[in-house]
């Protein structure tokens, strides 16, 4: 599963346990719904507002490792201080909140 796919399934999940329901004609938990559409898709639409505002998900990575030719020092040396540089600034990998058409 995505991290698009859990957050989506996720989020229905949070919306379906925040609204009152009437106890004879639904079900008492999100994971005991038999059809969970309404509730994905309303999930859909809240995410794909997020999404046209800007909303992304940080992506936790490690920086690729470097090495060291003799003839490479500067260069090497030069991207490491740049790689450095943007992570003290604050830059960070992203993904799409919402699955991207194939």
């Amino acid at each position: 599963m995505t991290k698009q796919e859990k957050i989506r399934e996720g989020y229905a999940k949070f919306l379906f346990e925040r609204t009152e329901h009437d106890s004879q004609h639904c079900a008492k938990s999100y994971d005991d719904l038999k059809d969970k559409g309404f509730w994905l898709w309303l999930a859909d639409e809240h995410l794909k507002y997020l999404h046209s505002q800007g909303a992304v998900i940080k992506v936790d990575r490690e920086l690729p490792n470097l090495s060291m030719g003799k003839h490479d020092c500067d260069y090497v040396a030069g991207y490491k201080e740049a790689r450095y540089e943007m992570l003290e600034a604050g830059y960070v990998a992203v993904e799409s909140l919402t699955e991207e058409p194939k």
